[in-house]
């Protein structure tokens, strides 16, 4: 089964159940234009863009986002530094809290692996010879081991960490700002990062917190409310639109403080927004990759320091919202966060993007940054014909989505073509740990079928995972793919669906999962255990079902009703649960995910191949009676 990154303590990433991870969030062609998002810039080419205003351009960059956080850290705190924060560099719940609280302590913030104090973060910190080594996060985020580590490079340590990401935010809040010690909150949604981290730069400046919500919620939850009123804050500033924070929090926030909401059309607008409402002037601004969150990060701590904003920005331009951003507020200097993967050479020239395409509402995806380039990619084997995708209604089922990848696009540009969500995750590891999320090496679309190209770079695998409906999700449903594979030892698949609040206590729903060179199962689990005290499933309906072996076209549905849960394969009945206390019955969203096997048994190097999938259709339950 996979695992999604969710929360401070579950920081795994069940098939994506960390949603999105795991938060998952926007969606894009295939869906209703309500969960559409707006387009975004397209690149200008160089030789013809507008000339613009003369200034100095500087790059902080490492060979990954480990070195990039500690060059940061060295450009930040050139001596020593009283304080150190420290979190997980997988993934960015925790760290999107800790960034303006950095700057209230004076502090850098270092990334390293869960498992593993990196020796070049310890010489930093050797470097820095803190008192007090913060560590952000639970021991599934910096594992006891790496603790220890720590422990012996500082007279003091502590660790601040919650049941999940939302309650890790809030006790990182009261460690830096404590009682009455905050005028002004920023609140973001904890299920993605660019609005928090945009906000972050503005809110260290500001000497404010960032707390993390579940945007989704009806309401504001009262752990968060009971902050707000002992922060002693006066004003609250939402980042981001509704989609991210719902307009009932917004409500239930302003019953605690004035509250205001800033966005834009899409992150790079909201980005802008956040910063000509927090910075009037400033000589100096920082760009980042606002599709990736590593860079911007560490990059958060030396910008608020330096009373700076962040812009985050697409990888290959510079929105000329943000152009004119620099204009307003009197720019001279421009340091660019992360290497040449993260942001390229027209991004270091300021070259302009242009004005948002109107036709299809789309986003534009980057190469996750510190990724080793893709190897020379073959074009998807030759298959089967397509089979015509299923329209209209069924009984008891209502189409609401479908998606039938009839539109080209090539490695890097699937979430440009189909909207950002299709590209699923970027830049941490899979379940298993031995793989990369790198849909930008991974994903393409081509002969009416949305290409997963397996293979390793740099001696790791690489893998990806797709949402073709978005993160909004519902209750109750029916799911249909049809896909084929390669054989591909050492790879799997979990499509399935995985609770929108995040919450792996609601339960989880699997079919098809199973590894790419033998069988597919239906699987379910909840927090801790697999099919335990969950979904049980009838034993003689349920049998092995082979997904490859001469690469033949499935269909794979899945129909959650109240109760009871069905699983077909090609039309034919094959599971089915028998106990209905244990059916789900909160919201889920539904996630194509393909990674390493979590049984240790590990991809060669050598093994590479395909995984392809001709349509997706999703329905409402509409019950007739």
């Amino acid at each position: 089964m996979g695992k999604l990154f969710i929360s401070a303590r579950v920081t795994a990433v069940r098939h994506i159940s960390s949603a999105a991870v795991f938060a998952l969030l926007i969606a894009g062609v295939g869906l209703s234009a309500a969960h559409a998002m707006p387009a975004e810039p397209a690149v200008v080419n160089a030789a013809t863009a507008t000339a613009l205003p003369v200034r100095a351009v500087t790059r902080i960059s490492g060979t990954d986002r480990y070195a990039t956080a500690i060059a940061i850290s060295q450009q930040s705190f050139p001596r020593n530094a009283g304080t150190v924060f420290i979190a997980t560099g997988t993934n960015y719940p925790d760290a999107l809290s800790a960034a303006p609280v950095a700057v209230a302590r004076q502090a850098p913030l270092l990334l390293t692996t869960p498992n593993e104090l990196l020796g070049s973060v310890r010489n930093e910190i050797i470097r820095l010879a803190p008192a007090t080594i913060v560590i952000v996060g639970g021991f599934e985020s910096i594992s006891t081991a790496t603790e220890n580590s720590l422990r012996t490079l500082a007279p003091s340590l502590a660790r601040i960490s919650g049941a999940d990401r939302y309650a890790t935010s809030k006790a990182i809040a009261l460690y830096a700002f404590g009682s009455g010690g905050a005028q002004t909150a920023y609140v973001a949604t904890g299920a993605n990062f660019p609005d928090a981290l945009s906000a972050g730069s503005a809110a260290g400046a500001k000497g404010a917190p960032v707390v993390l919500v579940d945007g989704g919620a009806d309401t504001v939850g009262q752990p968060t409310s009971s902050l707000i009123t002992g922060l002693g804050v006066a004003a609250v500033k939402i980042a981001g639109g509704e989609a991210s924070v719902s307009s009932g929090v917004q409500q239930s926030l302003s019953q605690k403080a004035p509250t205001a909401r800033i966005a834009g059309s899409d992150r790079f607008a909201t980005s802008v927004a956040l910063n000509r409402d927090a910075f009037s002037s400033s000589d100096t601004a920082y760009l980042a990759n606002g599709y990736n969150f590593p860079d911007a990060l560490a990059g958060a701590v030396l910008a608020g320091k330096s009373q700076a904003p962040l812009f985050a920005i697409p990888p290959t331009c510079v929105p000329q919202n943000v152009l004119m951003e620099l204009d307003r507020l009197s720019v001279t200097k421009v340091v660019l966060l992360g290497g040449t993967q993260s942001l390229n050479s027209d991004v270091a020239n300021l070259v302009s993007c242009t004005p948002p395409v109107t036709a299809v509402p789309v986003s534009p995806v980057a190469p996750a940054p510190q990724v080793a380039p893709a190897p020379q990619v073959a074009p998807a084997p030759q298959v089967a014909p397509k089979t015509t995708m299923p329209l209209g209604n069924l009984p008891g089922w209502t189409q609401i989505a479908t998606q039938d990848f009839t539109t080209p696009a090539a490695l890097g540009q699937v979430g440009a073509v189909y909207g950002a969500d299709m590209r699923g995750y970027s830049g941490f590891s899979d379940t298993s740990g031995h793989g990369t999320y790198s849909p930008d090496t991974v994903l393409s679309a081509s002969n009416g079928s949305l290409d997963y190209y397996l293979h390793s770079s740099a001696g790791r695998p690489q893998v990806a995972t797709a949402v073709p409906f978005g993160y909004s999700g519902q209750t109750y449903g029916r799911y249909s793919v049809r896909f084929r594979s390669d054989d591909l030892p050492g790879y799997k698949i979990a499509f399935l669906l995985w609770p929108t609040s995040n919450n792996w206590n609601e339960g989880e729903i699997d079919w098809p999962e199973g590894n790419l060179a033998s069988v597919m199962m239906p699987h379910s689990a909840q927090k801790g255990s697999i099919s335990a005290s969950g979904m049980k499933f009838d034993p003689l309906t349920s049998y092995a079902t082979s997904s490859t072996n001469s690469s033949s076209w499935h269909v794979a549905s899945t129909e959650w009703t109240p109760g009871l849960v069905k699983f077909y394969w090609d039309g034919v009945l094959v599971s089915q649960t028998v106990v209905p206390a244990g059916v789900p019955t909160t919201k889920f969203r539904w996630t194509l995910q393909a990674e390493t096997r979590t049984d240790g048994v590990t991809p060669s190097a050598s093994t590479a191949g395909h995984l392809q999938v001709d349509w997706a259709v999703q329905y409402a339950y509409t019950p007739t009676s």
